[in-house]
């Protein structure tokens, strides 16, 4: 499997992590470059952009949005949304507030279109395949 990783904060880091620790691999990109740095010595394959990232992963694309809801939703899903076709998908793990939910119905697409709220630190780990 390959994920795409929009957003390394203090969560999307711990996806980037789990998912290289499960074989995975993954392309990550933050606009903070020491975080693209790090997860890319961690193992993640580096994008310096949305679109290098959607370029990066080639066909049946799987994204995961670890942004902040609202504007930052909305501004990455209209960056990616042109590199992305029907049979592609992403998720965000935004909060759902109301600008949250719009920015999903807005995006909605392929397989995968959702909003799946952080609220908790992550679960136990767990090997998924």
């Amino acid at each position: 499997m390959q994920l795409g990783v929009i957003g390394l904060g203090r969560m999307g880091r711990i996806v980037v992590d789990r998912t290289l620790e499960e074989g995975h691999d993954v392309v990550a990109f933050d606009l903070d470059e020491s975080a693209v740095e790090s997860a890319a010595e961690a193992g993640a394959t580096p994008a310096d952009s949305v679109a290098d990232l959607a370029d990066r992963l080639g066909d049946d694309k799987r994204i995961w949005l670890m942004v902040p809801a609202g504007k930052a939703v909305d501004a990455t899903l209209d960056e990616l949304d042109p590199h992305l076709s029907a049979d592609d998908g992403w998720s965000t793990a935004a909060t759902p507030t109301s600008s949250a939910r719009s920015s999903v119905r807005r995006h909605a697409r392929g397989p995968i279109s959702t909003a799946e709220p952080v609220a908790a630190p992550p679960a136990p780990r767990r090997g998924f395949r």
